[in-house]
């Protein structure tokens, strides 16, 4: 292979895993930001079983871009989010080559037609198997640089897994449609297999976002109602306090000398009946 060859490789992987990233955080249902499916896992896996080892570079290129901007670092300017970014991009590449190796290892891959059991394992092993490494890399890293805390580990640990699996696995019918050991019949095609498939995940996607902007309105009215009855709330007081001024105000305006005694009785009614009051204080000049 070639260095242009090796280069569009790469690049084919970085763009590809990149893009794929981005747009797995539509997915991401608030309160949460987690995404339940990173796609970005499955297309690393066919792209490297598609076009050799070298693709691992630009799986762990587009990991690291994306996490820099997780972080809200930059890309330009080194800073300790690079740090976390490169270790997370690294347990990518190591989940890849795990599944690229297993499927090697225990199935006939690309010949996945000769035993029956064989397209079940391969979506095993490169799915829920081979996704334990970037979850556990990852959520490490980040629980040692303190950005996630030690109480939310596991959920952060599941949610990774979870999203990486079903990444892998949305992926499997398409590696294994690629194929060229597979027969197809010239009613099946591969091109129309592979159009329809991606057609649904482009409606389940559809209605998916819709579901979380759905979602995301309900939590804004939500929000909107406890503001408004915080915001009566802290009128009422203000208005309680202003009363309270207007009274005391008052009494200093009709009578010609206020003492301490007159002051307190009345002060004492308005503390008494005036919710929210914490004190009325007399303070001679």
């Amino acid at each position: 292979m070639g260095s242009l060859s090796s280069l569009k490789v790469i690049v084919s992987a970085w763009v590809g895993y990149w893009a794929l990233g981005s747009f797995a955080g539509f997915f991401a249902i608030p309160p949460g930001y987690a995404s339940p499916i990173w796609p970005a896992a499955g297309y690393a896996l066919l792209i490297t079983l598609s076009l050799g080892l070298r693709a691992l570079i630009g799986v762990w290129l587009g990991s690291f871009v994306l996490n820099v901007s997780f972080a809200g670092a930059s890309i330009f300017e080194p800073s300790a989010a690079w740090i976390n970014a490169s270790v997370i991009a690294f347990g990518a590449v190591v989940q890849t080559y795990v599944a690229y190796f297993l499927i090697f290892k225990f199935t006939r891959y690309p010949d996945l037609t000769s035993r029956v059991n064989d397209p079940l394992i391969f979506a095993l092993l490169a799915g829920p198997l081979a996704c334990f490494c970037s979850c556990s890399i990852g959520v490490t890293t980040l629980v040692v640089s303190d950005v996630v805390l030690v109480d939310h580990a596991i959920n952060n640990w599941l949610n990774w897994w979870v999203g990486d699996s079903i990444g892998v696995l949305a992926f499997s019918p398409i590696i294994l449609a690629l194929n060229k050991t597979t027969n197809w019949s010239s009613k099946t095609r591969i091109s129309t297999f592979i159009i329809f498939y991606l057609g649904l995940v482009a409606l389940a996607s559809v209605l998916f976002v819709q579901v979380r902007s759905s979602e995301e309105e309900k939590l804004e009215s939500i929000f909107a109602a406890r503001a408004e009855s915080v915001q009566e709330a802290i009128n009422q007081q203000l208005n309680n306090i202003k009363y309270e001024s207007y009274l005391l105000a008052s009494m200093f305006a009709n009578f010609a000398t206020v003492d301490f005694y007159q002051f307190n009785r009345i002060s004492e009614r308005i503390y008494t009946h005036t919710i929210g009051t914490q004190a009325i204080s007399w303070i001679p000049m």
